[in-house]
């Protein structure tokens, strides 16, 4: 089993400083900021959408590490354009960035998302941008909650034993 790695807590408050708490911002590439959150950005990075939300009560966990009930925890989306199999594509590689309870940060990064490979050429032969690709809403910031009704999706899970998991 994969475990998150820990993460540096300056780095996360400057996510939550830039961001906000239950809001999501989206970066385009060689926004300065990219270099402050991310340790090495891939080169053909073309968007980062970077939201935030929180555990609502205890009890919650992340690959068997206690989430922080009430903290704000950090989805970051790098969407880039690849080409590893001969034909062009994007990928969405997801990290989820969250304190526990004992005030430790971690991250954890996952390449499993139902959208992970999304062609760029649609149906009708035309190239789609990322944001056409993801559905990603006009608004480059806004609340959380604004961000799902817009076509995008933000898939993560958190398990509460007690409970039935919990998709947000």
């Amino acid at each position: 089993m994969k475990r998150p790695k820990p993460f540096e807590p300056e780095k996360y408050k400057n996510i939550l400083k830039e961001v906000g708490e239950y809001r999501y911002k989206h970066f385009e590439s060689g926004d300065p900021f990219l270099e402050v959150i991310l340790d090495n950005p891939p080169l053909e990075l073309e968007s980062v959408i970077a939201a935030t939300s929180a555990a609502p009560t205890p009890g919650y966990e992340y690959e068997h590490v206690p989430v922080a009930a009430g903290k704000q925890f950090v989805l970051l989306r790098l969407l880039r354009r690849c080409a590893h199999n001969g034909t062009e594509h994007y990928n969405a590689d997801d990290q989820i960035i969250f304190p526990d309870e004992s005030g430790n940060y971690w991250r954890d990064t996952r390449k499993d998302s139902s959208d992970h490979y999304n062609r760029i050429i649609d149906e009708s032969g035309e190239i789609r941008n990322v944001a056409e690709a993801y559905g990603l809403p006009r608004e480059k910031e806004g609340a959380v909650e604004n961000y799902i009704p817009d076509n995008a999706s933000l898939r993560f899970r958190i398990d509460c034993p007690e409970r039935k998991e919990t998709e947000r």
